[in-house]
């Protein structure tokens, strides 16, 4: 059984399990894709790394999700990325390509990873001039990605943006390098980029995370980075499951 909670800014909905919660989560994504291309004729979605999307990917891999929308011709970025090669076993882009793009068949031409190999400053650059040149964006407008897919950590960060970073004030730049404190470089969409999304998704499970949700869906804060994810326009889903949603009323 789902209970689904609407807040002010989001539709929040509660799995018994994270295995219940990437089953609805797989169908809200073939949705989405499937309606992009109704609408635009194109698609494009940013990944997230860690193990809670891993699950996802592998049902949009295996039957009966990859007959249920055109994945070869979704253009696929990411959220964030470690500042490590793509064959780096903590590569957010080696996790999706070995769980999702591969087994799907994915063209490399539609794939569009970060450098995590190159200088952070520099990767962001290039991956902030990818997205112009593939979504086709004039200056002065921020992307419309169709779908962002996030996980939230402990701390409340999400993508890379930290609690009270710097980087939580950009108000330009799509992409930007950032540095998880006493962890790796980064580098991750900014905040602008993030909102103006069609479609924002939130994958979170477990109860170590239950009182950072009940933060990050009260009032923003940049103590709680996830918080301050507000679409501009579109649409924020919370996908979370019994144990992560333990503090909510």
């Amino acid at each position: 059984m789902t209970d689904h909670q609407h807040w002010p800014h989001a539709n929040v909905c509660i799995f018994p399990t994270i295995e219940d919660l990437s089953q609805a989560a797989a169908e809200r994504t073939v949705k989405i894709v499937n309606e992009a291309f109704d609408r635009r004729g194109r698609c494009s979605m940013a990944l997230a790394g860690g193990s809670t999307p891993a699950t996802l990917y592998r049902l949009l891999a295996s039957s009966p999700f990859r007959y249920a929308a055109p994945w070869e011709k979704v253009h696929y970025f990411w959220s964030d990325e470690r500042c490590v090669p793509p064959d780096h076993p903590e590569s957010n882009y080696l996790l999706a390509r070995t769980t999702m793009l591969c087994p799907l068949e994915v063209p490399e031409s539609q794939i569009h990873r970060m450098p995590g190999e190159e200088d952070p400053s520099r990767a962001a650059e290039m991956v902030e001039n990818k997205i112009r040149d593939v979504l086709e964006i004039t200056h002065g407008f921020f992307p419309r990605i169709d779908l962002v897919l996030l996980g939230m950590g402990e701390d409340g960060h999400t993508a890379s943006l930290f609690p009270n970073a710097p980087d939580l004030h950009e108000s330009e730049r799509w992409a930007i390098a950032s540095v998880k404190p006493g962890g790796w470089r980064r580098i991750t969409l900014s905040l602008p980029a993030i909102n103006h999304a069609h479609h924002i998704m939130f994958l979170v499970a477990g109860g170590e995370k239950a009182h950072m949700l009940r933060r990050a869906l009260g009032d923003p804060t940049p103590e709680v980075p996830a918080g301050l994810v507000r679409p501009v326009e579109g649409e924020l889903h919370w996908m979370v499951d019994q144990a992560a949603a333990s503090d909510l009323t």
